[in-house]
């Protein structure tokens, strides 16, 4: 009988553990499953400012409104050197730099010092700051961006969030 007793006591004991356990993990799935509703939220409300934004030509082709800060020109291989330029020189000390605005989103660059096999190193990375405040990196877009134009990078890199969202 003590035997059973002791068997008895050894599974509630385990069966407490594993509840606990279970409660703690639901607990953490709950509170993750929250936090990316409030993402895809605020996603979502990137995605309805940059469609009231977007413009189209006559054909129906969107438009690439794009006019970097301090450059007059609409012209893409003057945006793309520039661009090109900020790429290899810019200096930001860590903190974001604005470089234009388009379709309500804000283009910013940051620079990252780091350290690689005992060399100082400094990385400029673009990224997208929206109306939800996200701060989207992108390092595609820089690419695309210096080849095509910010508008039509922006676009191709937002269909492709927001088609992930929407599935």
């Amino acid at each position: 009988m003590e035997k059973k007793i002791a068997a008895l006591e050894s599974e509630r004991q385990s069966f407490g553990r594993n509840k606990a356990l279970s409660v703690n993990k639901l607990a953490s799935v709950l509170y993750t499953i929250n936090g990316n509703k409030e993402l895809i939220a605020r996603m979502k409300k990137d995605w309805d400012v940059f469609n009231n934004h977007l413009q189209y030509d006559k054909e129906g082709n969107k438009l690439n409104p794009v006019k970097l800060d301090g450059i007059e020109s609409y012209d893409i291989k003057i945006i793309a050197d520039k661009l090109t330029k900020l790429n290899d020189s810019a200096t930001t000390h860590g903190e974001y730099y604005r470089i234009c605005e388009l379709y309500g989103f804000r283009l910013l660059i940051k620079t990252k010092d780091s350290m690689k096999e005992g060399l100082f190193m400094k990385e400029n990375r673009f990224f997208i700051e929206g109306e939800s405040n996200l701060y989207n990196l992108y390092k595609l877009i820089a690419q695309i961006v210096l080849r095509v134009g910010f508008g039509l990078a922006f676009w191709k890199t937002a269909s492709r969030i927001f088609q992930f969202v929407h599935t």
